[in-house]
């Protein structure tokens, strides 16, 4: 219940403008090998693989150490969930913007889900015999949060191939914050 208390409440303090966005210089693809590192013994337990791309460009952004730290657990918990044995992580620049991509190669997402798993307390209805997890809190929260600081995030999927969650920042000096 607490889990679900600090959810809605964190979703409604960011919506509010009431959880300040402080900016900092951050190595974004430090930043996700980092992440990735927290999350390696959980992934092996599950006997999923966690992968950074050699070829992802190194980019600097101005961005929320939290609220990138947050984002990306959640994006990171969602595919360990889904994922069959591998997850992808991967950064890339272009035209002033730099992409993040944590990928994964489980059941995907129906494509007449793929807007609205960002909304509030939307679920998807049994997968493939996944139950649901959470409580539909944890996309509304990344895409907020991202939205704060000037980005995007959105994903692509395509069923029993996995799904590939992608958040767009602007790269640091690019003329953004």
């Amino acid at each position: 219940m607490s889990t679900l208390i600090k959810g809605i409440l964190d979703v409604s303090k960011i919506e509010a403008g009431e959880m300040p966005v402080s900016y900092m210089e951050l190595n974004l693809l430090d930043f996700a090998r980092y992440m990735s590192e927290r999350y390696i013994p959980i992934a092996s337990k599950k006997k999923i693989t966690i992968s950074v791309d050699p070829e992802s460009d190194s980019a600097m952004v101005y961005a929320d150490n939290e609220l990138l730290s947050r984002i990306l657990q959640n994006l990171f918990v969602n595919a360990l969930r889904y994922a069959e044995t591998r997850i992808d992580v991967s950064v890339k620049c272009h035209n002033g913007k730099t992409i993040l991509c944590i990928a994964d190669d489980g059941i995907g997402i129906p494509k007449d889900y793929r807007e609205k798993i960002f909304e509030k307390f939307f679920q998807i209805d049994d997968v493939a015999g996944k139950r649901k997890y959470g409580f539909g809190l944890g996309l509304a929260f990344c895409k907020i949060a991202v939205e704060a600081q000037g980005g995007c995030i959105w994903v692509e999927s395509e069923e029993g191939k996995g799904a590939a969650f992608k958040i767009q920042l602007d790269i640091a000096g690019s003329g953004a914050v």
